[in-house]
Order: structure tokens, then C-alpha cells, then sequence
């Protein structure tokens, strides 16, 4: 609760949830400052209080629960997704805004425009191609790794001119496009289809290579999640463009975590029995895209 300096009443009255006792006991020292202000520096006050509680609101968001280890995808949902059938609308965040997005995880307002700026680039890109260009590759950091260190929400990301030769010198033949985001999940990516306007008029590639699924199991949720989700962003893709074959890349490890190993086993054993099914899309499955391509060399 915000009080003026003086007690006299609350002028705005925030509730945060699940806010850290550390957080609470900086506010509780700042208010003996705060009220020894003038009244002709309450205004500076109240920006400031505003900044800070701002600041923490939108770490809660980051941490998804404040300081304790809960998974990030309490935020939405972590054994249910998002959407389930084919004319359902992937969520954006915060769900009341006409302007959201989809990474509910991005730590502040900075990141936030500079991830919008991003897929605008790509969407504009999408909406300009040209029907040379054949091969479109969705996902997150490793296949952004392709041009560019993937995105971060706390620094610039880097070119990578050696990975950019490698990617043109093994699909520069197809005129290809590198459309993916990094730290995007997979309700990211299908959002980014279905509302975002990636999935241009003008985007009629023959292929579309996707990998995407890895940062869903490393912000917590169930595999049976993952796997479900990205069967559904598959379906819609094929709804979309039937005539283009899609390429599932397999989700790659993480890091050195056992448990997470299980996980991305028993999500692709999922994907694969679900495009197995006759009633779903014809859908290209392949271990790895760039062998075939020859792209994947010793050095």
C-alpha cells in the first residue's frame, strides 16, 4: 500500500504476488526517507516509488514467482497448453493489451522493444520475399546461431559472419530466410504465425525447417505440454501452406541435465506417434537437415 508522506490516505494500492521478503524489507526502509521529502519533492517521490515498484513487477514477471525456485511457466500454465485445437488463438502477453506479445519472460521494458523490433525486421522480411526464396527456418538461439548470437533480454546480440558464410555457402541455392527468435518457445513461434504476421501472403517457401521446444522444457513445463503444443503449431503451419513439406528438427539437449533428458526423449516419442496418426498433416521428420545439406563439417 502507497501512502502520502503525511498518512493522511493510500493514493494507489498495488498487490504483487508472491513478493520476496527481501523486497519487502527495502521498501519498509525507504519509507522513513520517503516521508522525510518536502512537500515540493513529492512528485519526485511518487516517479520514483513508481520506477522501483515498476522495476520489481517486472522482475516477479522474469522470475515467474519471485525469489523461489518455481518454474517459469506458472506464469501461464505447466501441464496445460495454451491451445488445443486448430482455430485457437495463441495467447500474448499481458492478455488484456491489443498490443502484446507473446515472451511473458523478457526482464524489462528494453528488452521488450528490442525483441518487437526484431520480429517486425523478420515480418517485414516475410512480407518482402521473393518466390526464389524456397527454404524457411523457424525457431529459437540455435537456429539464430545461424546469423547472429541469439537473443538475449539483458545484452545486444552479436553477428556471427562465419556461421552467416557456412548457412549461405549450404542453402544459398534456395534464396533461404532465417525467421527465428532466440529464448522463443514454441507458444513464442505460434504466435508469431498465426497473430504476429510472420506468415506473410508473400511466404510461400517449398520446405520450412523447424526446431523449436527447448527453452519449453528448460522453463519447466511437462513434456506431454511441449509435445502437444508443437504438434498443434505443425498442424497450423500445414493449414496454412499444405503444399510445403515441413522438416521437425528433433529438440537438442540441454546443457548436462539428466532430467531433462528423459524429457525431450519422451516429447519426441510423442511428436513422432502423433504425425504417425492418418489424420495428421504429411510431415517430413529428419535428424538433422544439415547433414543432408552437407553444411555439417569437422571444423
Amino acid at each position: 500500500v502507497w501512502q502520502s508522506p503525511r498518512g493522511a490516505r493510500p493514493r494507489a494500492r498495488l498487490v504483487l504476488s508472491r513478493m520476496c521478503a527481501p523486497r519487502y524489507h527495502t521498501l519498509a526502509a525507504a519509507r522513513p526517507a520517503l516521508a522525510a521529502i518536502s512537500s515540493s519533492r513529492r512528485a519526485i517521490a511518487f516517479v520514483a516509488a513508481t520506477a522501483i515498484l515498476g522495476t520489481l513487477f517486472y522482475q516477479l514477471r522474469r522470475r515467474a514467482g519471485g525469489c523461489n525456485p518455481a518454474p517459469m511457466c506458472r506464469i501461464w500454465s505447466c501441464s496445460k497448453p495454451l491451445a488445443a485445437q486448430l482455430e485457437d488463438e495463441w495467447p500474448s502477453w499481458p492478455p488484456v493489451s491489443r498490443n502484446g506479445i507473446p515472451r511473458d519472460n523478457l526482464p524489462g521494458w528494453s528488452a521488450e522493444v528490442r525483441w518487437r523490433s526484431l520480429h517486425r525486421q523478420q515480418a517485414a522480411a516475410a512480407a518482402a520475399a521473393a518466390p526464389q526464396t524456397r527454404l524457411v527456418f523457424l525457431g529459437d538461439s540455435i537456429t539464430e546461431g545461424w546469423l547472429r548470437s541469439g537473443f538475449s533480454g539483458t545484452a545486444p546480440s552479436i553477428p556471427q559472419p562465419v556461421n552467416e558464410q557456412l548457412w549461405h555457402d549450404a542453402f544459398g541455392l534456395w534464396s533461404p530466410l532465417n525467421l527465428a527468435i532466440g529464448g522463443d518457445r514454441v507458444q513464442d513461434l505460434g504466435w508469431r504465425l498465426q497473430r504476429g504476421g510472420l506468415l506473410a501472403r508473400a511466404l510461400r517457401p517449398t520446405i520450412f525447417a523447424v526446431m523449436v521446444g527447448t527453452n519449453d522444457l528448460g522453463a519447466g513445463e511437462s513434456w506431454r505440454v511441449v509435445a502437444d503444443e508443437l504438434v498443434l503449431v505443425m498442424e497450423q503451419l500445414h493449414a496454412a501452406r499444405p503444399a510445403a513439406t515441413l522438416l521437425l528438427q528433433a529438440i537438442l539437449p540441454r546443457g548436462g541435465d539428466a532430467w531433462l533428458g528423459g524429457r525431450r526423449a519422451q516429447a519426441a516419442a510423442t511428436c513422432a506417434a502423433s504425425f504417425r496418426r492418418p489424420a495428421q498433416p504429411a510431415t517430413h521428420k529428419s535428424p538433422s537437415l544439415l547433414a543432408q545439406q552437407g553444411a555439417y563439417a569437422p571444423r
